[in-house]
């Protein structure tokens, strides 16, 4: 039997193009699914205020700096040079050789300066 997917949350703010981006592509190019909820209406739990309700949520260890955050059940993963990655192996986007998985991660890092 298969493992089930697990529910990826992505916090965001919804009208910036910046840092989350990097995660939304990850998402986007590995076909995962992902709530972003950012974009979601606060009416459903989303938007603004969920953002700054997960920041403030210390209840789960040290509280995130800034978004982008990514929730998966009680883990919670700032900031996007951790993330891509950890989003980047079950889509199936990690090279396979570990020098070119290094080669990945310094890019990342160098976008992230």
């Amino acid at each position: 039997m298969a493992a089930a997917t697990p529910t990826y949350e992505l916090f965001y703010w919804p009208t910036i193009q910046g840092r989350g981006e990097f995660v939304r592509l990850v998402f986007e190019e590995g076909g995962l699914p992902c709530v972003d909820v950012g974009r979601r209406p606060e009416s459903e739990g989303g938007g603004r205020a969920a953002i700054l309700g997960l920041l403030e949520d210390d209840a789960s260890g040290t509280p995130p700096f800034a978004p982008p955050v990514l929730r998966v059940g009680s883990l919670r993963l700032p900031p996007p040079a951790l993330l891509c990655p950890y989003v980047a192996g079950p889509a199936g986007l990690l090279p396979s050789d570990e020098a070119e998985r290094w080669r990945a991660g310094q890019l990342m890092l160098t976008v992230m300066d």
